[in-house]
């Protein structure tokens, strides 16, 4: 239930989307529309997304498009080019070619734009408060990336393209999509304490 979870959208999206930000250069921004189309349970209880296909436009980026089905190597995200495409999943990446996967000449560390190498988030935390040095993944990044199956998810139940303003963080004159935006309010006497207490 959507009360207390988007479900499939959010747990894999997060764990796939948090790379195509990485990869699209888009860590400190998000994208600039979102339209798609989902399936929904018809019957139970249950009002979580089961299959979707969104399109995300970015203002200077590549747009992404992110779906349940699709890749012949099952989870995982697709970077496509005009010469191939490189497919990446946790611990896992694959090409159309392997030339793809090689620096040019073997000269390691001489590509135009080489990502760092995380094998460990979670070390890669630690050690960067210990080091008084930022994360690869810090926390801005992580809301950036966590924001997009929020996102889609709107746009899903919508039922229409929607434009989002990711310095704002709000729908442009859209006040139906901004009121998804919305906490619940909660239910009877439950509270969160002050900050501080």
């Amino acid at each position: 239930m959507t009360n207390f979870s988007l479900g499939m959208i959010s747990c894999r999206g997060i764990h796939h989307l948090d790379i195509e930000q990485w990869g699209n250069g888009t860590d400190a921004t998000g994208p600039s529309s979102i339209e798609g189309t989902a399936t929904y349970p018809t019957s139970g209880s249950c009002d979580a997304v089961l299959n979707w296909k969104v399109r995300l436009e970015y203002a200077n980026a590549a747009p992404i498009t992110f779906a349940t089905q699709g890749a012949e190597y099952g989870h995982g995200l697709r970077f496509i080019g005009e010469n191939g495409w490189v497919h990446v999943i946790r611990g896992n990446i694959k090409a159309s070619t392997d030339d793809f996967l090689k620096d040019p000449q073997n000269k390691y560390g001489e590509m135009p734009i080489k990502l760092p190498v995380s094998i460990e988030h979670t070390r890669n935390f630690v050690d960067a408060i210990t080091a008084k040095t930022r994360a690869l993944y810090d926390i801005e990044s992580s809301v950036r990336s966590d924001m997009l199956p929020q996102l889609t998810a709107i746009a899903l139940k919508a039922k229409r393209k929607v434009q989002w303003d990711p310095v704002a963080e709000q729908f442009p004159n859209d006040e139906a999509a901004n009121a998804l935006l919305s906490h619940r309010p909660f239910r009877g006497d439950w509270k969160l304490p002050p900050l501080g207490a």
